[in-house]
């Protein structure tokens, strides 16, 4: 993309003036859509590019403003920065040379521009090239925040607050003087860390760091700091949103908004015209006197502080509502949405789009995939919310294959599973139970009979030489007529050995793997018995028995865990031996495994591990997933895979957003 915006103009308009932050707040979304990369190995690095032919998008952003002259910078969810400075309009691409593109706060200071993006990096140029200022940082764990007071920068982590009065080339402790052990920091369980660190903003003279329903506030540069009492939040009224301004304190909650003049000494509800799912206030921003409220009722406005507010969603479709930031920019608004961003003159009355020149991910809804069937030259994909897609081009394209996945239940295209049996393919669905095609997926039919409320609940489909298995919350069912009636197969399960994960079959051999009963043997279709000698985790013997992904090959028996890692049998099951040497925290969370030649694919809550010694070592191969990956400003960058498949030359990823290819030969 080039630059539509002359930078030496940007510079030479601005360099005199002061640009100052106006508080914006990064919303971490699950984002619901498909992108497709691909990735070609080069030496032992494995690269990913994006195919997007077919397959639909959808982000969220967040916004910050110049309030000088107006110009916005817009921060899509592993978008990196782009600018525009004709409100939206057209916006010019900031990123030739930022490498990590998962942004999660900036601040202003003058013509320079402060950017937390896996590191903290400042650009004087406007953004046409970055420089790295945390070279000196006593920690870098996770910085998320980062707010500019005068000539003090001030950054957050899990381990608190840092200040720096030299641009970044030495930083200072400014934690607050409590035990924050409750408030932020790490704290690591056996399947991985879950950290949450301090927001930031500025407000005159007054640096505000907020987290967990703590706020705290200092007045003279982070050398002390005094807690703003919000012993009125309990259990029940979360503490959703917090916004600023000259003279107030707002917070969303679960019950609405309350406001304080006092710093905190005393609150009040002030919910005048917010009623029903609009007092879910998920987000605010303060201007002056005037108040902004996404909520789950769509956009709220106050022009008097609070004290009344009404709906601006005219031109906001319902599909809409789910609302990521909002900024106000003189006489006009820009919002974030689901559908993409969208600008109001009129003070919310109307909105129109102004995508123009940001990524295509700002298109459209869809969802992640669960499961990921090759056969042949075809690639089916099951989606959880937008049914089965078909790829016939190795996934250079894709077709949404849908008809008849419908019910009476609204979770028929909520798809966990896909089997093929010669011309036949099965799809399991998270309540609406199993649907069958004949016809390459053109057209689908339930297959239902006699399959419990819990049976339709399917998370696992596999075909024997006569007979379809399903794995269900209700225990394993089986079809010998092409699914026209079941058959339950739950002689020897029992209680949580009923919630079947995963299955695998080989030969005359039914593996099933269960939500915390371990693995179970069925070798006559009359009687289950449970194989789980060995089965076992250094964290805890739970983890080692939730078994969610079963895959043979040959005499070898694969089981991934929730938690306990990778463990291999090659007894059929007799007894297993853990291969998860080098897995770590969420990497132990093993979703799906496949097997190709001597390499054995692992997909984890850390993304993909690969192992071609059997498991002895893994490598991890996240090279390039950036934009597969999903940013929590608490945790980081997290990976969102789901399911894998594997050609004899290529890899194929389901993820959050949709379905990744590698080729590795």
């Amino acid at each position: 993309m080039q630059n539509i915006i002359n930078l030496n103009m940007l510079h030479s308009f601005l360099i005199d003036k002061k640009v100052i932050k106006i508080s914006c707040i990064f919303v971490s979304i699950i984002l619901l859509a498909f992108v497709i990369n691909s990735c070609e190995k080069e030496d032992e690095n494995w690269h990913w590019q994006p195919v997007n032919s077919g397959l639909s998008n959808s982000v969220g952003v967040f916004f910050a403003v110049d309030s000088l002259t107006n110009f916005i910078y817009a921060c899509p969810n592993s978008g990196g920065i782009y600018l525009s400075p004709n409100n939206g309009d057209s916006w010019s691409d900031l990123n030739s040379s930022f490498a990590n593109k998962f942004v999660s706060d900036i601040a202003f200071s003058g013509k320079d521009i402060y950017v937390i993006s896996g590191g903290i990096y400042m650009s004087s140029d406007f953004g046409s090239s970055w420089t790295a200022i945390d070279n000196n940082l006593p920690y870098k764990r996770n910085i998320t925040n980062i707010a500019v007071c005068g000539s003090n920068l001030f950054v957050s982590g899990p381990d608190g607050i840092l200040l720096s009065t030299d641009k970044g080339s030495s930083w200072n402790n400014a934690n607050i003087s409590i035990d924050m052990r409750y408030i932020i920091g790490c704290h690591c369980y056996s399947s991985g860390c879950v950290c949450t660190s301090f927001r930031l903003a500025v407000i005159g003279n007054n640096i505000y760091a907020y987290a967990s329903s703590h706020i705290f506030m200092s007045d003279d540069n982070g050398k002390s700091w005094t807690a703003i009492n919000t012993n009125f939040i309990n259990s029940s009224t979360y503490f959703q949103s917090v916004a600023f301004n000259k003279t107030n304190i707002f917070l969303g909650t679960s019950f609405g908004v309350f406001i304080s003049a006092d710093n905190g000494s005393s609150w009040t509800a002030m919910n005048a015209g917010l009623s029903g799912n609009a007092l879910n206030v998920r987000l605010l921003t303060a201007s002056d006197s005037h108040i902004y409220a996404g909520t789950d009722d769509g956009i709220y406005f106050s022009k008097d502080n609070g004290i009344s507010w009404v709906a601006i969603n005219n031109g906001l479709s319902a599909d809409r509502f789910n609302i990521y930031s909002i900024t106000e920019l003189k006489n006009n608004i820009i919002a974030s949405t689901r559908s993409g961003v969208f600008l109001s003159h009129n003070n919310g009355n109307s909105w129109t789009p102004v995508d123009n020149g940001l990524p295509s991910l700002f298109t459209s809804v869809g969802k992640y995939i669960r499961s990921l069937v090759i056969n042949g030259s075809n690639i089916f994909a099951g989606s959880y919310g937008d049914g089965v897609f078909l790829s016939t081009n190795g996934g250079n394209s894709w077709a949404a294959m849908t008809n008849g996945l419908s019910g009476s239940r609204l979770n028929a295209k909520d798809v966990m599973a896909i089997a093929v049996g010669g011309s036949n393919i099965a799809a399991g669905t998270n309540g609406s139970g199993i649907f069958l095609s004949t016809d390459n997926g053109s057209s689908w039919t339930a297959m239902n009979s006699d399959l419990t409320d819990d049976g339709l609940k399917v998370r696992s489909i596999i075909y024997g030489e006569t007979n379809i298995y399903a794995g269900t919350s209700g225990g394993v069912f089986l079809s010998a007529n092409n699914g026209n009636s079941w058959t339950a197969l739950n002689n020897g399960l029992t209680d949580k050995a009923l919630d079947v994960q995963s299955l695998a079959i080989s030969g005359n051999n039914l593996f099933a793997g269960t939500k915390g009963s371990g693995i179970f043997l069925l070798s006559d279709n009359s009687s289950w018995k449970a194989v789980n000698e060995g089965l076992s985790s250094l964290y805890s013997a739970d983890k080692a028995k939730d078994v969610l992904s079963l895959t043979i090959s040959g005499s070898n028996i694969y089981a991934g865990t929730n938690g306990g890692g990778i463990f291999i049998s090659s007894d059929n099951g007799s007894t297993w031996t853990s291969i998860s040497n080098g897995l770590t925290g969420w990497a132990l969370e093993v979703r799906s495994i496949a097997l190709n030649g001597s390499n054995i694919f692992a997909v984890t809550g850390d993304g993909l591990f690969v192992s071609s010694n059997n498991g002895s070592s893994w490598t991890v191969r996240n090279d390039g997933l950036s934009d597969l990956s999903r940013f929590d400003d608490s945790m980081g960058v997290i990976p969102q895979m789901y399911s894998i498949a594997v050609s004899e030359s290529e890899i194929f990823l389901g993820t959050e957003w949709g379905v990744a290819k590698c080729r590795f030969k």
